[in-house]
């Protein structure tokens, strides 16, 4: 490497602290910030809504309650529920809690805590929501800055395995007017970029509701000290790549489903692309398959119903988006003469560098196969990027914690991905200069 990196993510005074980051980044606004602001589309119409008494955001953190007329629960169950559902011996839901607030099925009132949080109220029918099936509702978002938004949209499931858990998260997009015919686009803090698609994350797992964008405002501090970072193509993507997003309190339908954050998400516009460019490509992996390893060539096939990998960009992916994805694989299985001059040709290996930096420091194993992403813009070199990091800091994928001193490079190895373990193996004392 040309210049030597050290990330040492500790805060002691000003300098970052690995142990509380994630603590600290709730609650003393590290990565979110006490007051939230949007940049907005000119127009945000007055959305309809149906007859249930929103709470409106106190200006203070007290513990007062509210009382809220709210919809039957037993019409809404499906929608998403807390941290424990119990169940009667029919397997019909029977209670859950919500950030450790007990609700009862049948119940037409709760108590909501008043803070200073933003909130964003959803209303409209969800029967039969599901990760494929979307349905049109109307918002109002309001945040703690007094800024308020109304806007129709539509909403689904989002994510995989986490929707086996009762707290579901969703994919929101925002428009004009009923008919859904002109986006209501938004830049929400840090994200450097109008949207409007969001995903609203259930954060169920993650005991501290923000991994995903502390780990982000990590990422993106690193990629900041990089030393090609001018000639790469990620110093002209919004904030560099990574999602932002700000914590915010869920209300469907007059019932609170507590604390979720408001992220932007995996579009091309994250990456600066268009996916209408064949140039233009951003690649993830789907699973562990071997094709996700690099242990066989991609094919076509490998992208029918993600089965193995998903493509952002371009929106088609051709037999040319495929051989040029296979140079990743020529690199994973080059021999030992051969290594050094075809990642010097196909790999941006700073990048690379800090990727495998960036997982050593938070114990990134939900991202060796999955979760990492392939980009490449008009022929450049592959550069690769984080995301999805909630399963992170020693937290596994159900709210269980891993061992925190465990060697990280056998993790590494027994991920199988021949190509980040071909990367580490021939660069392992600049990783280890860098941590």
């Amino acid at each position: 490497m040309e210049n030597k990196k050290h990330f040492k993510l500790y805060k002691d005074g000003k300098k970052w602290c690995i142990a509380a980051i994630t603590v600290v980044g709730v609650t003393t606004g590290i990565v979110f910030s006490d007051t939230q602001s949007i940049k907005a589309d000119t127009a945000t119409p007055q959305a309809q809504t149906q007859q249930v008494v929103v709470p409106q955001a106190a200006s203070n953190n007290n513990t007062e309650k509210q009382e809220v007329t709210v919809v039957p629960q037993a019409k809404i169950a499906d929608n998403g529920s807390g941290n424990v559902a119990s169940y009667d011996q029919n397997n019909n839901l029977q209670s859950y809690t919500v950030d450790s607030q007990i609700h009862q099925v049948g119940d037409t009132t709760q108590q909501i805590p008043a803070n200073n949080i933003s909130t964003i109220n959803i209303n409209g029918d969800l029967s039969g929501i599901s990760k494929d099936n979307l349905k049109t509702i109307n918002t109002q978002i309001n945040l703690n800055s007094g800024q308020t938004v109304n806007a129709w949209g539509t909403i689904k499931y989002q994510g995989n395995s986490t929707l086996a858990w009762p707290k579901k998260g969703y994919r929101l997009k925002l428009y004009q007017d009923s008919a859904l015919s002109k986006k209501l686009k938004l830049e929400i803090p840090c994200s450097e970029f109008k949207t409007n698609a969001f995903n609203l994350k259930a954060n169920f797992t993650d005991p501290n509701k923000s991994n995903n964008v502390v780990n982000s405002k990590l990422f993106k501090q690193i990629t900041d000290s990089r030393s090609n970072l001018k000639e790469s193509i990620v110093k002209k993507m919004p904030n560099y790549g990574q999602i932002a997003g700000i914590p915010i309190n869920l209300t469907i339908n007059g019932l609170n489903m507590g604390l979720y954050s408001l992220n932007t998400y995996h579009q091309d516009k994250l990456y600066k692309m268009n996916d209408e460019k064949a140039n233009d490509i951003a690649i993830t992996g789907e699973g562990y398959s071997p094709v996700t390893g690099f242990q066989q060539p991609v094919t076509a096939e490998n992208f029918i119903s993600d089965s193995a990998f998903s493509n952002v960009s371009p929106a088609k992916v051709t037999q040319a988006t495929i051989d040029r994805f296979n140079e990743l694989y020529q690199v994973a299985n080059a021999s030992e003469n051969d290594y050094l001059r075809l990642e010097q040709q196909y790999i941006d290996i700073p990048s690379a560098i800090d990727y495998l930096v960036f997982s050593f420091a938070i114990n990134n194993a939900d991202g060796l196969r999955k979760n990492i992403f392939y980009l490449s813009k008009d022929g450049s070199k592959w550069a690769l990027m984080p995301y999805d990091l909630d399963m992170s800091w020693a937290n596994s994928w159900d709210g269980s914690t891993t061992d925190e001193k465990a060697d990280f490079s056998q993790t590494l190895n027994n991920s199988g991905n021949k190509l980040l373990i071909n990367i580490y193996n021939h660069h392992r004392q600049d990783i280890i200069n860098s941590l």
